[in-house]
């Protein structure tokens, strides 16, 4: 069979979906002829349907958290073009038995786009969807007259059956756990999903029919050719703002973390290292170091010596220990991303429901920051019911914490999230603001109605974010004065980002921060406790850490 994978990608390169490279690995190794269809490089506003959206890595170089990179230098930029033309020419030319496509909430609408201009050339191509957004809204994806399949949760056994039923033109629905399906009338059928995937048993990823320019991942204001890659899956917290609850809900309440073996995880990025002169490695793992000690010093010796590329990963604050980050840094870790969101402790427990302390951020940071690796924080503001106070709460955590790079961005109500329900029931969000399903979403612009901060005033705290952070507290009249979108507020904020720039802030602490103490006196945390077990796939009960 002839297999098109569709990447509906907004934003410019720099990633390469882990879902495409494991599935097209699997066709590939079934003996079927795979190709990619990607839009990073495309314009594609006018078929996305998100009448705000920024490139996110822009966004970020504009509100400072990024060192500028120039883009143009590697020919990582979009270009203007006539996206059905030439996706059409794509598909005629390639005649795909089989388009599969996987999708976030935000890539939804342009997916649905291109699978209508599919269908319109070949009525009788077999299109399957499957990815995040299927957990937030199943019915909706199903539901489109271009979708024929839909896989629901975890997809690779699924996939594996799908391609075989296919190749023998006959599908049984109810013999493909996960599968979602309409009969001859449109009613839409389902099974049950089935077991978690056992991360051991799936092909090495395959990078080989992406655009090279896929490989280019800007960091610290330097390109690297990188990997995407993860060690682990899933995630022991189920936070308000995002989809791991709705997996978890999907799978009966079933929490379960998998790592890949040592062994194995190992002689894969060697192979992908050698195959595509990689320089460096971004890991995806929603938490990379909720594994136990025991198995991160084993992990830690064979990376060191068979691998030893730079790489940076995302950390919950409760799984961050100086065993831990003595690992990472014999590994050459360069950075840890770590989920903060805000610093207001009781919004963070009871409204995200993410059970990190202040304590536990502090923590974390400064163990970090011992072991002179680069640290990030993701910040999240536009929550319902957020406050100024809020605001500068957040700012002096970071400061306190002593964050090299912190993150910030707005939040948005995402379908399937439990934020969407409770921001909609409480008039905070407008759901009939998304034009053909397509979320509104801007890392730069607040989404949800606040009734104590006006639309202005959340542009000017984003704005002035890293100056808070990074300036001496005697600058604060000035910054506040930044805050405003008037000439006066403008002429300032161009005054200070100039004196960012020129001083080079990005990666440096305001200069009045006190110096804590050095956590490497101080004994481990309680998370260092955990489960020390070699097996790949810990069951992990709701609560539970691990």
């Amino acid at each position: 069979m002839r297999i098109l994978f569709i990447n509906p990608n907004l934003d410019t390169g720099g990633f390469k979906p882990l879902a495409i490279s494991v599935l097209s690995a699997m066709a590939k190794e079934a003996g079927h002829t795979v190709d990619i269809f990607d839009t990073s490089f495309f314009n594609v506003e006018d078929y996305s349907f998100n009448r705000v959206h920024v490139d996110s890595q822009q966004a970020g170089e504009e509100v400072l958290n990024f060192i500028p990179v120039d883009y143009s230098a590697w020919n990582l930029v979009e270009v203007d073009v006539d996206l059905e033309t030439v996706f059409t020419n794509h598909v005629r030319s390639f005649s795909p038995d089989l388009i599969a496509l996987t999708i976030f909430s935000q890539e939804y609408a342009l997916g649905m786009e291109l699978l209508k201009m599919a269908k319109e050339v070949d009525s009788g191509v077999t299109t399957i969807v499957g990815g995040v957004h299927c957990y937030g809204d199943p019915q909706g994806v199903i539901a489109n007259d271009c979708v024929d399949f839909l896989c629901m949760g975890e997809g690779e056994a699924l996939f594996s059956k799908f391609m075989k039923g296919l190749e023998t033109g006959h599908i049984s629905g109810d013999q493909i756990e996960g599968l979602w399906w309409k009969d001859q009338n449109g009613e839409v059928h389902k099974s049950e999903v089935g077991p978690y995937t056992e991360l051991d048993t799936i092909p090495y990823l395959n990078y080989e029919e992406f655009d090279d320019r896929l490989f280019y991942r800007p960091f610290n204001g330097k390109m690297y050719r990188s990997a995407d890659h993860v060690l682990t899956r899933g995630c022991f917290e189920r936070c308000t703002y995002c989809l791991f609850d709705k997996m978890y809900d999907t799978y009966g309440n079933s929490k379960s973390i998998r790592k890949y073996s040592i062994d194995r995880s190992i002689s894969e990025l060697e192979y992908l290292v050698d195959k595509h002169n990689l320089e460096f490695i971004r890991f995806h793992d929603a938490d990379f170091l909720h594994v136990s000690p025991k198995y991160l010093r084993e992990y830690a010796t064979e990376y060191a010596r068979q691998i030893g590329l730079p790489f940076v990963i995302d950390a919950t604050p409760q799984m961050v220990s100086k065993e831990k980050v003595r690992c990472l840094k014999e590994m050459n870790c360069q950075s840890i991303s770590v989920g903060v969101e805000t610093g207001n402790e009781e919004l963070r427990l009871n409204t995200l429901n993410k059970k990190a302390t202040n304590e536990n951020i502090l923590n974390a940071f400064h163990i970090i920051n011992s072991f002179d690796i680069r640290t990030v924080s993701f910040i999240l503001l536009g929550f319902p019911f957020e406050t100024r106070q809020y605001y500068y709460e957040t700012i002096e955590l970071i400061r306190e914490a002593r964050v090299d790079c912190p993150n910030v961005g707005f939040v948005y109500p995402f379908k399937g999230s439990a934020l969407r329900e409770t921001s909609i029931r409480d008039g905070h969000f407008d759901p009939t603001i998304e034009i053909n399903g397509a979320p509104q979403y801007a890392r730069n612009y607040p989404i949800i109605k606040n009734p104590d901060i006006t639309v202005d005033e959340y542009k000017g705290l984003y704005r002035t974010f890293m100056f808070y952070c990074k300036f001496p507290k005697s600058y604060y009249p000035d910054i506040r004065v930044a805050e405003r979108l008037d000439e006066a507020g403008n002429e300032m904020y161009a005054k200070l980002r100039k004196e960012y720039e020129d001083q080079e802030l990005f990666n440096l602490l305001a200069p009045d921060l006190p110096v804590p103490p050095d956590p490497r006196d101080t004994p481990d945390p309680a998370s260092e406790e955990l489960l020390d077990t070699t097996s790949t796939n810990i069951p992990v009960t709701i609560g539970q850490r691990f």
